[in-house]
Order: structure tokens, then sequence, then C-alpha cells
């Protein structure tokens, strides 16, 4: 639990102003000792759901839910800088703080309430080690687990039941690969990765060669190599290169059931969401956004900074920093008039077919007339 003067001190240097309470004043004269339940965060919840001993936050936008904060029975409320002045009247005895980004000044309340479990350090007498693996100190090594001739695996990192890694394999620091992922051989992860569940990293890319009839696999000789503070969601699969390396930049994310084709080469701060697949070859430099279902064709480079709305088939190049939509994409602006005008689809066609009758009618009747008909 968080007293409310060791929240301040939390988000210090992001925090903007707040506009306290006399439980504010209790919590300094206390030194920061809880003086009531309402000066102590204990967990974080939704604005709605939010009770005492809560944080809520409220990202706002457009504009505020003065209604749900009104309602909110949390003790602390954070809101977006400049908010509290409007607000603190309608929101009961909440503390109300401001921030420059309430999301981000949650997540850190979030981690400091909630920090990952330490695991039971040691490995498993039933996990299955090769020759030459090499543990670093205070690794944890889940019931079942695999590791190849030549695993490494770095500092305080955990590997999940049933987690199978090939030979020579290596994983970084302070690493987590949840239970049943599967990392081929000679994959590389670097700092702070997350793997989680069900994840496949180096599993051949679809290479073939057409002969005829008849699709030859091509070997795929190739590795995956993957930076800090990277995290694959569950189910997702990253395939090898064919000859040289799949690459996924530092602190990129990538959600659930995704696909990453061989020798893609994923930039630094990327975020792929769920269902994105992703063709052999493609490039994202630093920063892509990609949406839901997003989906490119083999050898595209997508842009710095780009961002890919859901759904979006990327059949060639998008430049860097544009937004696109569509298939084939297009910029954002004109994919929402194109969308428009397919609504007006079947009225227009209602309209062209009553011309197309007049026009006949008119046909016909200069016909009859002996009038030229053009």
């Amino acid at each position: 639990m968080l007293a409310l003067a060791e929240l301040l001190a939390l988000v210090d240097g992001r925090l903007v102003s707040a506009r306290v309470t006399s439980l504010l004043n209790e919590a300094e004269a206390s030194g920061g000792a809880d003086s009531s339940d309402a000066t102590v965060v204990r967990a974080v919840a939704e604005l709605e759901r939010a009770g005492a001993g809560d944080l809520a936050f409220c990202v706002g936008g457009r504009s505020l839910p003065a209604k749900a904060l009104e309602s909110c029975a949390a003790s602390v409320i954070l809101v977006p800088r400049g908010a509290a002045a409007k607000l603190s009247t309608t929101t009961g005895s909440a503390v109300l703080i401001e921030v420059r980004d309430p999301r981000h000044a949650a997540t850190l309340v979030l981690q400091h309430l909630h920090p990952r479990r330490p695991a039971a350090l040691g490995i498993h007498a039933t996990a299955v080690l090769g020759d030459d693996v090499k543990i670093a100190d205070g690794v944890t090594i889940g019931p079942y687990a695999v590791l190849g001739d030549g695993a490494q695996v770095g500092v305080n990192s955990e590997i999940g039941a049933g987690c199978v890694l090939e030979a020579d394999v290596v994983i970084g620091n302070d690493c987590l690969v949840h239970p049943n992922a599967t990392i081929y051989r000679g994959c590389r992860l670097g700092d702070r990765v997350e793997v989680h569940a069900g994840v496949v990293i180096g599993s051949d890319g679809f290479g073939y060669v057409r002969e005829g009839a008849t699709h030859i696999k091509m070997p795929q000789i190739g590795t995956v190599v993957i930076g800090d503070d990277v995290e694959v969601g569950a189910n997702s699969c990253v395939d090898r290169a064919t000859l040289s390396e799949t690459r996924i930049g530092s602190r990129t994310k990538i959600d659930n059931l995704v696909q990453v084709g061989h020798n893609c080469d994923i930039g630094e701060d990327c975020a792929l969401g769920g269902l994105v697949g992703l063709s052999g070859g493609t490039i994202f430099e630093d920063g892509v956004i990609a949406g839901g279902n997003v989906g490119t064709a083999g050898h595209q480079r997508i842009g710095r900074g780009a961002m890919l709305a859901a759904k979006t088939g990327v059949l060639g190049d998008v430049s860097p920093g544009a937004v696109v939509c569509g298939t084939p994409q297009m910029e954002i602006g004109l994919f929402k008039r194109v969308a428009g005008a397919w609504r007006r689809l079947p009225d227009l066609l209602r309209r062209v077919r009553r011309l197309e009758q007049k026009v006949d009618a008119e046909l016909a009747r200069r016909d009859t007339s002996g009038r030229a008909v053009e």
C-alpha cells in the first residue's frame, strides 16, 4: 500500500500540481504515516468501480466524465494537468492530483503495488539440461523445462514450466519466459525480455521455391535476435531468417497471436496489435504502430513513426509519419472519404439506373419520331 505522501514521492517529477484536501495535511503532519483509510492507496481501480483506499485515474481527452468523477468513491483520483480547479467541488472527499499523464502515473503506482513476484529459485528436479548449459545466478528453471546443449540463461531470469530452449539459445538477464514457450536453436534474447505462454521463436520461415507444380523447401538456417525490454504476447510466432537474422528491436511490444515472418526487421519502440501478420522481409522502422489484424505483403518498408490502422492491408511502402488505413493502404483522410462514398453507393446506383431509364426512353422517343439516334 501507499500513504499519500509516498504516492506524491513516487510520481515526483511528473506531478504538475495537486489540489489536496486536509487529508494530505494529516498525512504530512504524521510524517507520512497512515492517519486513516482515505490517506492510503491499497489498489488501483476503474473510475466507476473504485472505493475507499483505491486510486482511480481519469485520462480525459476532449472532456472529462463529470458524472463518473462526481460519483467516484476513490480515495485518490489522478487527473490531467489543469483539471483539478474545475472538478474540486464535484468529487466529494477524494484527493485530486494533477499529473502530466494520468495513465503513466497510474502505471507507476501499479508497478509499485504489484512487483514481479519472486520465483522459487533453483532448477526443478524434472527439468532436463543438456551439455555445457550455462545458468547464471538467481535463475529459476520450472518443472519439465528442457534446455538444449550450450543454452545460456542470464542473471535472475525465469524459465517457466514446460518451456523448450533448444541448443545454443541465449537468454539475457532478468528475462521471464512463461510456461510452454519454445525457443528454437541459436536464437538470442536481450535483457528484461518477457515471452508469454505458447510463443514460438525461431521456427522455420515460410520459404519455398516453386519447381513446376511443386513447392521445394529452402532450408532456413538463419536466426532470431530480440533486443532489450521486448514483450511477446501469448501464442505469437517469430520465424527465423532464411540466411541471416529476423530482428525485433528494443522496447518493441507484440500482442497475442502475431505472426512475424522470416527476415523481418522490426525497429525499436514499435507496437504490434493482436493478429498482425507480417510477411517475410517486412521492415518496420522505429516507432511504428500497427493496429489489430494488420497484414503486409512481403518486403515492404514502413517508415519511422508511421501508424497502420486496424485491418490495414499494406501492399506498398509507407512514408515516415504517415497514418494509413484500408486495403490497399491509403492516407487516413482519403480512406474516410472513400468509406463515406461506399455508404452512398446504393443510393448512387439507384440514381444511375433512373438516369439510364430516362436516357433509354428519350432514345426510343427519338427513334420513333425519325430523329437521329446518337
